[in-house]
């Protein structure tokens, strides 16, 4: 990966080339929006326009042909949240604005591809029954109003995925080791983990109109309870082996890792951890004495 940052970085021509190729190659598209997204995070969003302009024209004859918003929406969200990364150094701002994003592919996926999400649901609905042989009854309709809030979520880490490459490969490219210490430290406001657990417990009060968005809002809280956890593992120095387990028992235990990871956002938010482990405590005598 870094062989290929450093190639696109070596010259416009190279981005453009290998923006313009991975875009036709439906299991590449992905590697086009990181190339945009690195552009962007070091040479500014003038320099990452001039190759979206290159690429737009398939994405645009993709989403008319296939009618699926999601090249299109991660081209833009992750390159709008490398342009914010860039001039704020706000990691909690490039997360808000992945919500933001997923949010508005989940509706557009709604919109332009219908016929197809409900194709989606009834296919679910049968494999369940087939699964369950029948003793589990799921409604279509439930299963088709539950995908837009799955796919905002599929979209939403995917657009943070490729934007902590690209972050990744300009740190090793240019300022090596920088992107490990400012992922470390990533730690939502209060504020901002405030008015996530707002919106979750109105989520949560009224399902039938805004349950489906519950998922979407866990996305920021995850990734800062990953951060923590990995400044935990860097503190301890546990092999990457731990590591690799540590993920596989969040993927097999989500439904119960998500709830301990939102619990460690949350308090970490409010309490900054790091600060209270990492500070010295008073020696003997330090007080003021008179």
């Amino acid at each position: 990966m870094i062989s290929l940052a450093r190639f696109v970085m070596s010259n416009r021509v190279h981005a453009i080339a290998l923006a313009v190729f991975t875009t036709f190659i439906p299991f590449l598209s992905w590697l086009c929006t990181i190339v945009v997204a690195l552009t962007v995070l070091h040479r500014g969003l003038a320099a990452g326009i001039v190759i979206m302009m290159f690429i737009l024209p398939a994405v645009m004859l993709a989403l008319l042909i296939f009618r699926d918003p999601t090249h299109l929406v991660t081209l833009f969200g992750t390159a709008f949240m490398a342009l914010m990364l860039r001039s704020s150094q706000s990691w909690e701002l490039a997360l808000l604005i992945s919500v933001v994003f997923a949010w508005v592919g989940a509706l557009l996926f709604q919109l332009i591809a219908s016929d197809a999400l409900a194709i989606l649901a009834e296919a679910l609905v049968e494999a369940s029954n087939r699964v369950g042989e029948g003793q589990l009854a799921i409604s279509v309709d439930l299963v088709e109003a539950s995908i837009p809030g799955y796919f905002a979520v599929a979209l939403a880490y995917g657009m943070i995925a490729m934007l902590v490459v690209s972050r990744w490969c300009q740190s090793a490219l240019y300022n090596p080791g920088a992107f490990s210490k400012e992922f470390l430290l990533l730690r939502m406001s209060p504020l901002f983990s405030g008015c996530i657990l707002a919106w979750m417990i109105v989520c949560y009060i009224f399902p039938e109109q805004y349950g489906v968005w519950l998922p979407l809002l866990s996305v920021p809280p995850v990734i800062a309870a990953l951060a923590l956890s990995h400044w935990f593992i860097r503190g301890m120095n546990m092999p990457s082996p731990l590591i690799a387990v540590f993920y596989i028992a969040i993927i097999l235990f989500f439904q119960y890792a998500l709830l301990l990871l939102l619990a460690l956002a949350l308090t970490d938010s409010w309490f900054d951890i790091r600060s209270r482990l990492t500070a010295e405590p008073p020696t003997k005598g330090s007080g003021s004495q008179e």
